[in-house]
């Protein structure tokens, strides 16, 4: 009984809310949506593999074409260019809707614009630019501030903080990811990716930033001699495509799957499409 007044009670609530600014979907069978692409291409002068990705598009109502795209996704084009050469993206053997090629073949650089082109299988066009960021962060002001356990605690956490680039506008992400170097292959396993998005250097140009929260930089407590564990830490230099889209990106996040949450629109610099392409500079240091 007291399930059935709650459900009643939100009935009445949701009917009320309908009598307002909310807008109203007519009853036709089928909620109309959209089919243009998805795109996500993130540059960097640092990176050995320039990748672009093709998401599908899931419809809220009607049918879901996930297999039609699956399988035909590959045949699509995807180009990138600086202006002077432009380049074809060859599809990933493994992974759907992703397209790559190697910086050895396509060279990205710091203060240069690249344009991107996406013509889909069935025949929608997409397309945007991005202008690299023009400056690195001082590997040599990257530190860490131990905020829990101790150092001969495995399991401790860290504050990274580093050296604002100075005079200019900076925008910041920082990525924790956790190698097992194995010294006698010379291969490494990485696991473990943390990151944090959207810090900006405002009001604080030229001064020391830091991450909002700690990074649990936990390590195990036995590892064999011919192994090594260390973290690796990326402090990136972004650019404001990529800074706007975390932004909205972290908030809609927060709506853990809350059907009673207000829609957040993510920001998108894709013409013809959805997503983003944005530039970053990349500085790595290591903690051992």
């Amino acid at each position: 009984m007291k399930k059935h007044s709650i459900y009643l009670l939100l009935m009445l609530l949701l009917c009320w809310g309908c009598n307002g600014d909310f807008l109203t979907v007519e009853e036709t069978g089928v909620i109309p949506s959209s089919d243009a692409p998805i795109v996500t291409a993130f540059l960097s002068p640092q990176d050995t593999v320039h990748t672009v990705t093709l998401y599908h598009t899931r419809p809220a109502a009607g049918n879901n074409p996930y297999a039609t795209w699956e399988q035909n996704v590959a045949k699509s084009t995807v180009t990138l260019s600086n202006g002077n050469q432009t380049v074809k993206l060859i599809p990933d053997s493994f992974l759907t809707g992703v397209f790559k090629i190697s910086a050895k073949n396509f060279k990205v650089e710091s203060d240069k614009t690249y344009y991107l082109s996406v013509n889909t299988f069935d025949g929608k066009k997409a397309e945007a630019n991005c202008t690299i960021p023009s400056s690195v962060v001082d590997t040599t002001s990257i530190s860490y501030q131990l905020v829990s356990g101790s150092t001969s605690n495995m399991n401790t956490s860290y504050l990274i903080s580093w050296k604002d680039i100075p005079n200019q506008v900076n925008y910041y992400a920082v990525y924790t990811i956790s190698e097992l170097q194995d010294l006698t292959k010379k291969t490494a396993e990485i696991s473990n990716e943390r990151y944090q998005h959207t810090i900006d250097d405002v009001e604080r140009d030229g001064q020391f930033l830091g991450t909002p929260q700690s990074f649990l930089l936990s390590k195990p407590n036995y590892v064999a001699k011919d192994r090594l564990y260390i973290w690796q830490i990326q402090v990136l230099n972004t650019d404001i495509h990529f800074y706007k889209f975390h932004k909205d990106y972290e908030i809609a996040k927060q709506a853990d799957e809350n059907p009673f949450s207000e829609p957040v629109m993510l920001y998108s610099n894709i013409k013809g499409g959805f997503g983003v392409m944005a530039g970053y500079t990349k500085a790595v240091t290591y903690f051992r």
